[in-house]
């Protein structure tokens, strides 16, 4: 059996996969969801166990510079993965020039970043940032091995290599971190994990991908893809310097005490967010890109997702919202908790998201980076100022300015991102109604809860509160669920096998 699969070959990495496309993605769909669940619960599970043998501060202090390592591994993708999702047709040659250009990329922003180190340790005023800085700019090239190869296998829908790579990386950074803090490093740990992560990955994909870069394809003809790639960078180093802000202004302003239960805050949100819409992502885009001459299809097929997507992202982060304390003792300890009116504000945010982050799949699938782009121009100076004005109030004050930035953005962005595509803004409204009554449920039967069972251990009100929630999400997927659609897919399942 080759890599891929039973007949695959690295030939279908340049294919369009129309031949077998719902198969494909119905394939796909299910093992990116069993690699995002594994990798989310490894991550999950590593973050609490190094918040338990790790302080506040340390996580405050490694979590000065993340913020700039996201904004630059944008930079160092220079959106050409994305590129390579959205482009028509792709040929080896283009393939190789993409990835040479991701590699020169890495290097050189693995160099400025290096140099980059003591002005952010002046900045923070922290010298310990110069060494974490020149051992984090390894990121950049590390990242820069895999970015293309992961593109292709997506490209192709070969979402089984993607979901070994995705496993081995999770597991094997979560181990060295783990390991590196019970030997007494400390801070270290987690800079540990950052760099296995992509190292890791890359060696996966590499292993999993038959293909190799050759001999560059350079042709004027070819340069389609460069043109994508630059709206989709602008677009994310928008997005993601925008809403990276709020570490580093809390950073700057309060320390790493402060932003140390920030981080901690915004990775229990944001990670299951994350890693619930990313794998998604990876198989709507090529899908809905190749549905893009039939609308009624296009449609219902976004929408279906969509609806499931809230109703299993949104209820449960309510919930995280509602018991915010008994969340953070439990996971972490009551050395965490300046967390807890935090996550109150982010959880929330990450239920809002939930949905907003499908809006992308309409403009990348209809290959309108550049629409994309403009609304990033609109978006992110609000949540700028968002963060600006709650920074005088601390922590929890930019979380407040987040929440209401987001808030204010999604109506605008729904309607924006609807406009001239097969989905109408009441489209997206409705999809979200069954979401919406869930939460407010949950939302509900969690402060009922912890009022009811006010003395009981933490465990037994958080195994109360997580049942209800389960059980309500099961009656909405029960309620909304196409069952011609699953029964369908579960039949091409067992044709594949």
């Amino acid at each position: 059996m080759t890599v891929g699969g039973p007949g695959w070959t690295g030939a279908d990495l340049f294919s369009d996969g129309a031949d077998r496309l719902k198969q494909r993605a119905a394939v796909g769909a299910s093992l990116s969801l069993l690699a995002r669940g594994c990798r989310v619960a490894s991550q999950i599970a590593t973050f609490v166990i190094l918040a338990r043998l790790l302080s506040p501060e340390d996580f405050g202090l490694v979590g000065m510079l993340l913020p700039f390592i996201a904004i630059v591994s944008v930079a160092g993708d220079l959106g050409m993965s994305t590129a390579t999702l959205q482009s028509a047709r792709m040929t080896p040659g283009q393939a190789s020039a993409l990835f040479y250009l991701n590699m020169a990329s890495g290097v050189v922003l693995a160099a400025g970043f290096a140099m980059a180190a003591p002005l952010l340790a002046g900045l923070f005023a922290e010298s310990r940032v110069v060494a974490i800085g020149l051992a984090l700019s390894l990121v950049f090239p590390l990242t820069g091995l895999a970015g293309q190869h992961q593109a292709l296998l997506q490209r192709s829908l070969n979402f089984r290599s993607l979901l070994i790579a995705d496993i081995a990386a999770a597991l094997g950074a979560s181990v060295l971190a783990i390991g590196a803090a019970l030997i007494g490093w400390g801070y270290w740990a987690i800079v540990v994990r950052v760099l296995a992560q992509p190292a890791v990955y890359a060696m996966a994909v590499w292993g999993l991908t038959p293909w190799r870069p050759g001999r560059p394809d350079w042709r004027a003809g070819r340069m389609t893809a460069l043109r994508l790639g630059g709206f989709n960078l602008g677009f994310s180093l928008l997005t993601v310097g925008g809403r990276q802000l709020d570490n580093i202004l809390i950073g700057w302003r309060w320390g790493e005490a402060a932003l140390g239960p920030y981080a901690l805050a915004y990775r229990l949100f944001f990670t299951p967010v994350q890693q619930l819409s990313q794998p998604l992502e990876e198989v709507m885009v090529p899908t809905l890109s190749k549905l893009r001459d039939d609308p009624a299809r296009y449609r219902r097929g976004y929408l279906g997702v969509l609806r499931m997507l809230a109703l299993v992202g949104a209820p449960p982060l309510i919930a995280v919202s509602v018991a915010a304390r008994d969340v953070i003792v439990f996971t972490v300890g009551a050395d965490w908790l300046g967390a807890v009116e935090i996550l109150r504000w982010l959880a929330p945010i990450g239920a809002i998201h939930v949905a907003s982050v499908s809006l992308g799949w309409l403009n990348l699938s209809l290959e309108r980076s550049r629409r994309q782009f403009l609304w990033a121009l609109i978006t992110v100076p609000i949540y700028v100022a968002g963060f600006v004005i709650g920074l005088s109030w601390g922590a929890v004050g930019v979380a407040q300015g987040y929440f209401a930035a987001s808030l204010l953005t999604l109506a605008p962005g729904v309607v924006w991102a609807c406009r001239g595509s097969p989905v109408r803004p009441w489209d997206f409204v409705r999809a979200l109604i069954p979401a919406a009554v869930a939460s407010v449920v949950v939302g509900g039967t969690a402060a009922v809860t912890l009022g009811a069972m006010d003395g009981f251990p933490v465990w037994l009100r958080l195994i109360a509160i997580g049942g209800a929630t389960l059980a309500v999400m099961a009656a909405g997927l029960a309620v909304v669920v196409d069952r011609d659609l699953v029964r369908s897919l579960i039949r091409k399942r067992e044709a594949a096998a």
